[in-house]
């Protein structure tokens, strides 16, 4: 094997934009701009043609930036054709189906790759960010160590309380040796801050990655650890640059404030107002800078779609997207029309009529169909492509089997472009015991439509149906009584409903 080096000079647009609203801000683009130079030795390069990616970041997706093509035998230098204008920020290099992360600050950075060894060195900034993630694994160290303190410290409590004896010194000592493991671990982040100031991974990361260090409190008050968590929802914020827009380039951003809302989960299971307190705590923060502030809202926006409650995604919208049309207009398409589907369809609700041609060619009237039927109706849209489809459809159908005599209908609209798929997934997966013309007849209580159109059908767009598979739980009133993408959910609310 031939072991070559290729010195690569990479040339790129580098600088910093800020908002006019912050110019005064703490954020470290101002005045003087930052060099474009990025530098890559790249070490043990072997084989044939290559091509090699400069991947960035926004939040916690990726994207490609640029690419060259490096052919090893020819050529040792190579540059970015186009000119990417780049902030400081987390990236990564990508070649032979590897990736190496790297920081990038204002100064010119210089890396050196070692595809056979998997390391990347460089200058300063990089060297921070290595030394950064050197304490999260000290801090993930920390975390485990103390969790078995604490599992050894509830145990003679709860030995204490059963004896009925006071706490021993001993395990005053395993508290305050607690402690100490980690204030010692505070002393490294503290150190390691002032080592690197003024780079990314100590101005930016740091401050985002340990919250609960506060550069003007802990290194002089030291918290006990059972006042740290309370401490850390005060302050959670406190430190971030949300000023500086490359605050945005790395995947700890919407890491952090995902982990904030989790954090804050129990309070908003108890009080129906705290994901408000929640949202407009983080939006103190992030609304001064437009870019911040729409990638903010776009996350909260994805996290409570995703996982509730409905209460707040309607917040959010009242009270950000709705308000400012610059927010509004970096919503994706998607999330929309779900935002829409939430709004329009709250539970209690009457859903809206429609007719469409049955797979047997019969044009159904919804209300009439509910009306026809005693129990309650699954309106149900899917796609045969839909690989979650796929999964949940079969198993509906057999819900459907089970509770079919107990008064559930089912109304199930493909929204395939072709019916013959359709028809195809429905003898494969679904017709065992049943004859496809009986099935499509609709004689068995579950009726299959197909009109061929997809998300452009007239009858998703009534429903606002974003993704599938989605399903309307109905009862005969045409009240609607669920909203579900899931069929452990269907399940449960059709056996609730149907066993009352």
């Amino acid at each position: 094997m031939i072991l070559k080096q290729l010195y690569l000079t990479v040339f790129v647009c580098f600088f910093c934009c800020v908002s006019p609203t912050n110019a005064d801000s703490r954020s470290e683009c101002n005045s003087e701009k930052p060099s474009s130079k990025i530098e890559v030795l790249l070490k043990n390069f072997t084989g044939s043609e290559q091509t090699l990616y400069l991947i960035g970041y926004m939040g916690k997706n990726k994207k490609v930036i640029d690419s060259i093509f490096i052919d090893g035998f020819k050529d040792s230098k190579f540059s970015f054709k186009s000119r990417t204008t780049l902030e400081p920020g987390i990236y990564e290099l990508h070649i032979n189906n590897q990736a190496f992360p790297f920081a990038k600050g204002k100064e010119a950075q210089s890396l050196e790759i070692d595809l056979l060894n998997k390391s990347v060195k460089g200058n300063r900034e990089q060297a921070s960010n290595l030394a950064f993630l050197e304490c999260v694994k000290a801090k993930k160290k920390v975390n485990i160590d103390q969790q078995v303190l604490k599992e050894i410290f509830d145990q003679k409590v709860k030995e204490s309380e059963v004896r009925g004896v006071p706490l021993n010194e001993t395990l005053i000592d395993l508290l305050a040796e607690q402690e100490q493991l980690y204030f010692q671990w505070i002393d490294e982040i503290l150190h390691f801050q002032k080592e690197y100031q003024n780079t990314y991974a100590a101005d930016i990361l740091s401050p985002m990655y340990f919250a609960e260090v506060d550069k003007r409190k802990i290194s002089t008050i030291k918290l006990p650890i059972r006042e740290i968590n309370a401490y850390i929802d005060e302050n959670y914020f406190k430190e971030w640059d949300f000023s500086n827009s490359s605050i945005l380039n790395n995947p700890l951003f919407d890491m952090k404030i995902e982990q904030y809302l989790f954090a804050q989960a129990k309070k908003i299971k108890s009080d129906s107002t705290a994901f408000e307190t929640a949202v407009d705590y983080i939006m103190k923060y992030a609304y001064p800078n437009e870019v911040v502030r729409q990638h903010t809202v776009q996350l909260l926006t994805d996290v409570f779609l995703q996982r509730g409650p409905e209460e707040a995604v309607n917040y959010l919208y009242e009270n950000y997207i709705n308000s400012c049309s610059d927010i509004e207009g970096s919503i994706s398409r998607v999330n929309i029309k779900r935002i829409e589907s939430m709004r329009r369809f709250k539970l209690g609700t009457t859903v809206p009529n429609f007719q469409i041609d049955e797979l047997s060619g019969k044009t159904l009237d919804f209300f009439s169909e509910i009306e026809a039927k005693r129990g309650i109706t699954l309106l149900l849209f899917w796609s045969s492509s839909c690989t979650h489809c796929q999964e949940e459809i079969p198993r509906i159908y057999a819900l459907f089997e089970e509770f079919k005599n107990k008064g559930l209908n089912v109304v199930a609209i493909s929204m395939d472009k072709n019916k013959n798929d359709t028809k195809y997934f429905l003898k494969e997966h679904l017709l065992k015991a049943i004859s496809l013309n009986s099935f499509e007849e609709g004689d068995t209580g579950w009726i299959n439509s197909c009109d061929e159109k997809g998300f452009s059908s007239e009858t998703v767009e009534k429903y606002f149906v974003y993704g599938t598979p989605m399903g309307f739980l109905i009862d005969k009133n045409k009240t609607l009584i669920g909203k579900y993408i899931e069929s452990t959910k269907i399940l449960k609310a059709v056996s609730t409903t149907l066993n009352e």
